[in-house]
């Protein structure tokens, strides 16, 4: 009985002791993708040690500096991130939960920051609302490119004299619509360059832009209540290479 008592013992001290290293899933994806943002961030600030670096204005003791920084940072890894580097951390939980692998995202960062949008790498384009051609090419992509088109969660431009809205747009609030009509929403069209189709098509930004391709953006349909002119302001959008 007390063999019995011992083994009974050992066996809930054993799964106790399991149960305090489980993490949960949401923990394990969280995790990911904090040490992937900490591996980016070090990236950028070691480029611009680098950079920094070359400056002929700098005495030999301010280069020795930047060097030791940069020989700190290397050391450092994702797990103990260094404190030079707060913008690291996601403002908020899950606001910057962005999953980049090598410099290439593997999906659309859906609620992403302002700061999150900074840190992504990749070239910026500016939309600007009051282009009157529809359909003017932003860009082409070359047979194989592949590229997240993802735009600056805050930025707004103006549909109106008074109303103005993110890249997500507005409700358009008329009865012959339903509530997923947006005025105002930044729109992706592409055409393919290979002699396939060369028509311009609706393009979802929850997918990868892959080449060969050319792109425009623009801020949607037009409708009588939000006319074009009335249209002004900017949205940039980066180019982030997909995974």
């Amino acid at each position: 009985m007390e063999k019995l008592m011992i083994s009974v013992l050992t066996i809930g001290i054993l799964a106790a002791a399991m149960a305090e290293v489980e993490e949960p899933p949401d923990m394990v994806r969280a995790k990911a993708s904090y040490q992937a943002q900490v591996t980016f961030a070090k990236q950028s600030y070691l480029q611009k040690l680098e950079s920094m670096k070359k400056l002929p204005s700098l005495t030999k003791s301010q280069v020795d500096a930047i060097e030791a920084e940069i020989a700190k940072v290397k050391g450092q890894s994702a797990e103990t991130p260094a404190t030079s580097l707060p913008d690291a951390a996601p403002e908020k939980p899950g606001a910057n939960t962005v999953d980049i692998k090598a410099g290439k995202l593997t999906e659309f960062p859906n609620d992403l920051t302002a700061s999150g949008w900074d840190r992504l790498p990749g070239k910026v384009i500016k939309v600007d609302a009051a282009e009157e051609s529809y359909f003017k090419e932003s860009l082409v992509l070359k047979d194989g490119e592949s590229y997240f088109a993802v735009p600056h969660p805050t930025d707004k431009w103006n549909i109106s004299k008074k109303i103005s809205c993110t890249w997500e747009g507005l409700p358009l609030d008329e009865p012959k619509y339903d509530s997923s009509t947006k005025v105002g929403r930044l729109s992706i069209w592409v055409s393919r360059t290979d002699g396939k189709n060369n028509s311009w098509t609706s393009f979802n930004f929850s997918t990868p832009i892959i080449g060969p391709l050319r792109i425009c953006f623009n801020p949607g349909s037009t409708f009588e209540k939000y006319p074009r002119i009335y249209y002004n302001g900017e949205i940039r959008i980066k180019l982030v290479p997909a995974e």
